[in-house]
Protein backbone atom coordinates (compact mmCIF):
# COMPACT_ATOMS: atom_id res chain seq x y z
CA UNK A 1 0.00 0.00 0.00
CA UNK A 2 1.47 3.59 -1.21
CA UNK A 3 2.41 5.11 1.95
CA UNK A 4 0.60 8.46 0.31
CA UNK A 5 -2.39 6.83 -0.48
CA UNK A 6 -5.51 7.52 1.46
CA UNK A 7 -5.28 3.48 2.66
CA UNK A 8 -1.39 4.01 3.27
CA UNK A 9 -2.40 7.03 5.47
CA UNK A 10 -5.10 5.21 7.72
CA UNK A 11 -2.79 2.53 8.26
CA UNK A 12 -0.42 4.34 9.04
CA UNK A 13 -2.37 6.70 11.93
CA UNK A 14 -3.29 3.17 13.48
CA UNK A 15 0.27 2.16 13.82
CA UNK A 16 0.77 5.92 15.18
CA UNK A 17 -1.97 5.30 17.68
CA UNK A 18 -0.81 1.67 18.56
CA UNK A 19 3.14 3.17 19.19
CA UNK A 20 1.78 5.95 21.24
CA UNK A 21 2.81 8.77 18.63
CA UNK A 22 -0.40 10.00 18.60
CA UNK A 23 -3.57 10.96 20.84
CA UNK A 24 -6.90 9.12 20.83
CA UNK A 25 -8.70 12.33 19.44
CA UNK A 26 -5.41 12.71 16.88
CA UNK A 27 -6.13 9.31 15.67
CA UNK A 28 -9.81 9.95 14.89
CA UNK A 29 -9.12 13.10 12.84
CA UNK A 30 -6.10 11.32 11.06
CA UNK A 31 -7.83 8.07 10.21
CA UNK A 32 -11.12 10.01 8.81
CA UNK A 33 -9.04 12.87 6.99
CA UNK A 34 -7.25 9.58 5.17
CA UNK A 35 -10.68 8.08 5.16
CA UNK A 36 -11.54 11.08 3.13
CA UNK A 37 -8.80 10.88 0.61
CA UNK A 38 -8.93 7.20 -0.22
CA UNK A 39 -12.97 7.97 -0.69
CA UNK A 40 -12.29 11.42 -2.95
CA UNK A 41 -9.20 9.07 -4.67
CA UNK A 42 -11.46 5.99 -5.61
CA UNK A 43 -8.69 4.08 -3.76
CA UNK A 44 -9.73 0.29 -3.77
CA UNK A 45 -8.77 -2.57 -1.75
CA UNK A 46 -9.69 -6.46 -1.45
CA UNK A 47 -13.11 -6.92 0.07
CA UNK A 48 -11.49 -8.94 3.53
CA UNK A 49 -9.37 -5.73 3.47
CA UNK A 50 -12.11 -3.21 3.30
CA UNK A 51 -14.61 -4.95 6.02
CA UNK A 52 -11.67 -4.25 8.46
CA UNK A 53 -11.13 -0.76 7.68
CA UNK A 54 -15.12 -0.16 7.88
CA UNK A 55 -14.50 -2.00 11.23
CA UNK A 56 -12.12 0.96 12.20
CA UNK A 57 -14.91 3.34 10.89
CA UNK A 58 -18.11 2.20 13.45
CA UNK A 59 -15.39 1.79 15.72
CA UNK A 60 -14.61 5.50 15.13
CA UNK A 61 -18.29 6.74 14.50
CA UNK A 62 -20.03 4.49 16.88
CA UNK A 63 -18.18 3.93 19.94
CA UNK A 64 -15.37 6.44 20.18
CA UNK A 65 -16.59 9.87 19.14
CA UNK A 66 -14.39 12.10 20.93
CA UNK A 67 -16.09 14.81 22.23
CA UNK A 68 -14.31 18.25 21.98
CA UNK A 69 -16.56 20.24 24.69
CA UNK A 70 -15.63 17.45 27.76
CA UNK A 71 -11.65 16.84 26.33
CA UNK A 72 -12.41 12.97 26.37
CA UNK A 73 -14.61 10.57 23.87
CA UNK A 74 -18.32 9.71 24.52
CA UNK A 75 -17.90 6.09 24.39
CA UNK A 76 -14.68 3.51 24.89
CA UNK A 77 -11.57 4.79 26.52
CA UNK A 78 -8.47 5.99 24.74
CA UNK A 79 -7.23 2.57 25.84
CA UNK A 80 -10.23 0.82 24.68
CA UNK A 81 -9.42 2.41 21.08
CA UNK A 82 -6.07 1.64 21.42
CA UNK A 83 -6.54 -2.23 22.38
CA UNK A 84 -8.90 -2.48 19.24
CA UNK A 85 -7.07 -1.07 17.32
CA UNK A 86 -4.10 -3.22 17.72
CA UNK A 87 -6.44 -6.00 17.10
CA UNK A 88 -7.16 -4.62 13.64
CA UNK A 89 -3.35 -4.12 13.11
CA UNK A 90 -3.26 -7.82 13.51
CA UNK A 91 -6.30 -9.21 11.66
CA UNK A 92 -4.55 -7.01 8.32
CA UNK A 93 -1.18 -8.58 9.18
CA UNK A 94 -2.74 -11.54 9.11
CA UNK A 95 -4.56 -11.18 6.19
CA UNK A 96 -1.54 -10.07 4.76
CA UNK A 97 0.91 -13.42 5.63
CA UNK A 98 -2.97 -15.43 4.43
CA UNK A 99 -2.75 -13.39 0.72
CA UNK A 100 1.24 -14.28 0.55
CA UNK A 101 1.76 -16.54 -2.73
CA UNK A 102 3.94 -19.40 -1.11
Amino acid sequence: MPVDSGVGRQLAAMRELVGGVISGQEFERSWFEARAIALARAERVRRSFQRILDEVFYLLEEEYDFNPLTGRPDGISDEELLERIRLVLESLSQLERRDRPV
